[in-house]
């Protein structure tokens, strides 16, 4: 499955309200107008809104007040509203706190941007009619998404709308079995491995060619999955038959360069941003392939449209890995594994470039952190263990997030990134680059217990633990 397009951008319901359009919604961090659509960053109605009867809008199944403002009166994180009347919006009654917490007085929101300042639904404007347009907003009701599900037994892949959970849509494609979705939300990458192929859909709801197959190409042999470059500039694939990863143009959808990988069958490949900017300012993108041996190695692009290569595999075995995720948060280039200690204990290593001197070709890369284990011990102040051993995939939390603003672009590519809720790592404000999302919590699926570990990133708490039997997958905005 993957999650495409906030459904907003496309259906604004501008007939809910004549007082509510696109030129009062306002992004959230500049507030300025944002253009068509509900923004990733903020959650709307989360009180939530009152059922109103007639409803507003039956067809679409929308029958509560809105709009949402975060703030219609401040303080200064929020948006101040300008317009008047203006008046205040009820204020939510959940605050900053701790949604585990037992303690009176401590129950609350848990990381939000805009923690206990969503305030609404709005009030109308206080004016006869025709009546004037409402105070600068931030969300409409439709807060959904178009997911993307692969129906390998059919060949097809189906488009649903995430509010309702109907189907939209039904692409053909042999055999789906893995997607990455394009940081501008336009495109879809789907692996084909009965037919050896890769097929490249369209998923931009605004296009004339919405849902039509724009692109494929053979892959080879054992084509195991792929993964966009969070600018959009390549596609990555893996193919189990030869062992080799492909980098295919997010221009042309034309393979690039093919490269055998050092580990032995490829089971995950997880890719950075490119680094003009950013951390050591190497001005490539680098790529974590992980081994079914546990052997982790990575490669490094070249020149934007350039050939790349592996830079060694400095970091050694993970016994048990399983899964990678690359962590934005604070724009290194560093990648979480999932994996078992030396005593066969769930483990989560984190993996950073720690050494990339400007003009020279040395990387060198460390562990800087560990989340449960024993042999190597955690680092983090508290040392709480997984609940099992089997960890078959990982998931931030996605509730700290300025996906309101725009992606960076891509250095070459026809593409442009998404105005606001696109995918990509680094986000424009100014002249400055800031991380997509700021994540708290890390999420551990765990197969052979059949749960889902919560932990805090920062002190290696484990919050939770849910029972979700057979649990193989996690899912989250910003994976790949």
């Amino acid at each position: 499955m993957a999650i495409g397009m906030p459904l907003d951008i496309a259906f604004n319901n501008l007939r809910i309200n004549v007082s509510v359009g696109s030129p009062n919604q306002v992004n959230p961090f500049t507030g300025l107008p944002a253009g068509v659509g509900n923004t990733i960053s903020v959650a709307p109605h989360p009180n939530p809104p009152r059922l109103l009867v007639p409803s507003p809008n039956p067809g679409a199944g929308i029958d509560g007040e809105e709009p949402t403002t975060t703030s219609s009166v401040g303080p200064p994180i929020g948006v101040r509203t300008t317009s008047p009347p203006c008046l205040a919006s009820p204020v939510n009654l959940l605050v900053p706190g701790n949604p585990f917490s037992s303690t009176p007085g401590m129950l609350g929101l848990f990381g939000a941007n805009f923690p206990g300042l969503f305030n609404g639904p709005q009030p109308p404007p206080l004016a006869p009619p025709p009546p004037p347009p409402f105070c600068p907003y931030t969300s409409r009701q439709q807060i959904g998404h178009l997911l993307f599900v692969a129906e390998r037994a059919r060949n097809r892949v189906l488009v649903v709308n995430s509010n309702r959970f109907t189907v939209l849509l039904t692409i053909g494609v042999p055999d789906p079995t893995n997607f990455a979705m394009h940081p501008s939300l336009r495109l879809l990458a789907v692996t084909s491995p009965a037919s050896g192929r890769f097929y490249v859909i369209d998923t931009d709801l605004q296009s004339g060619t919405f849902g039509r197959v724009l692109g494929t190409a053979l892959t080879g042999p054992g084509v195991a999955g792929c993964a966009w470059q969070p600018e959009g500039e390549d596609l990555l694939l893996w193919c189990r038959g030869d062992n080799t990863l492909r980098v295919v143009s997010g221009v042309t959808f034309a393979e690039r360069q093919r490269v055998r990988c050092p580990v032995q069958k490829v089971v995950d490949v997880a890719v950075t941003m490119r680094h003009v900017r950013t951390d050591f300012q190497t001005g490539g993108w680098f790529a974590f392939v992980l081994g079914d041996q546990g052997e982790v190695a990575v490669f490094e692009s070249g020149a934007p449209g350039q050939n790349g290569a592996f830079v060694g595999n400095s970091i050694g075995k993970l016994h048990g890995a399983r899964k990678l995720l690359i962590d934005p948060s604070n724009l290194a280039t560093e990648c979480l594994v999932a994996h078992r200690d030396r005593l066969g204990i769930g483990q989560i290593s984190r993996i950073r470039l720690t050494t990339a001197a400007p003009g020279s070709t040395i990387r060198e890369f460390t562990v800087v952190q560990r989340i449960g284990g024993i042999d190597p011990p955690p680092t983090t102040p508290i040392r709480d263990q997984l609940s099992g051993a089997d960890l078959a995939d990982l998931a931030f939390d996605d509730i700290r997030n300025v996906g309101a603003l725009p992606d960076v672009a891509a250095p070459i590519g026809w593409i442009p990134p998404a105005p606001h809720s696109g995918k990509g790592h680094a986000k424009v404000l100014g002249p400055n680059l800031l991380p997509a999302q700021s994540p708290m919590l890390l999420f551990v699926a765990c197969h052979d217990t059949g749960t889902v570990d919560v932990f805090e990133l920062a002190s290696g708490a484990r919050l939770a633990t849910v029972a979700v039997a057979g649990v193989a997958s996690l899912c989250s905005y910003w994976r790949q």
